[in-house]
C-alpha cells in the first residue's frame, strides 16, 4: 500500500514539474478540492427524499460545482493548476503572499480558505492527507497577517 502511495506521489510530482517554468524547484504538490456551496448538499438530500430524479439532478449540480486543482509549492511561488490540464495555470502567488484567510486542520483533511482569482470570496479548499511538515511549509508561504491556525 505504501509503495502505491509513493508511486502515485511520484507520478503527481512528475506531472506538476513538467508544467512549471524552467528553474523552479518543486517542494511538494497536492491535489486540492474546492467545495461546492454549503446549501447544495442538504438540497441534494431533500431532493433524494422527494424523488430520485430531483436528487440525481442536484447530485450532478453538486458534482459540477466541486472543482479539483493541483497546488504546487516551489522555491519562489505557489501554483494552482487545473488537475486534468496541469499545464494550465489558474493562479500564481509569490511565496509569502498566498491569500489564506483561515485554516481548519482535521484528522483526514485540512480546510483552508483561499482567495482564487475566479471567485469573489475566498473559496473553501479541502486538502486531503497533508502531513504537518507540508502544512507548515504551506502556511509559511502564506501572508503572515492573514493565516491563523
Amino acid at each position: 500500500m505504501q509503495e502505491m502511495k509513493e508511486r502515485a506521489k511520484a507520478n503527481l510530482d512528475a506531472r506538476v514539474a513538467a508544467a512549471l517554468p524552467p528553474g523552479e524547484q518543486l517542494q511538494f504538490a497536492v491535489q486540492i478540492r474546492v467545495k461546492a456551496p454549503a446549501w447544495v448538499f442538504p438540497a441534494m438530500l431533500v431532493g433524494l427524499l422527494l424523488g430520485v430524479v430531483p436528487g440525481l439532478i442536484l447530485a450532478v449540480v453538486y458534482n459540477k460545482m466541486t472543482k479539483h486543482y493541483l497546488l504546487a509549492l516551489t522555491s519562489t511561488s505557489v501554483y494552482v493548476l487545473k488537475i486534468f490540464k496541469p499545464r494550465e495555470v489558474v493562479a500564481v502567488y509569490p511565496v509569502g503572499s498566498l491569500p489564506i484567510s483561515r485554516v481548519e486542520p482535521g484528522r483526514l483533511t485540512t480546510t483552508v480558505h483561499l482567495a482564487l482569482p475566479d471567485r469573489p470570496t475566498p473559496a473553501r479548499v479541502v486538502i486531503p492527507q497533508l502531513d504537518q511538515s507540508d502544512l507548515d511549509r504551506l502556511l509559511a508561504a502564506s501572508a503572515t497577517s492573514s493565516a491563523s491556525a
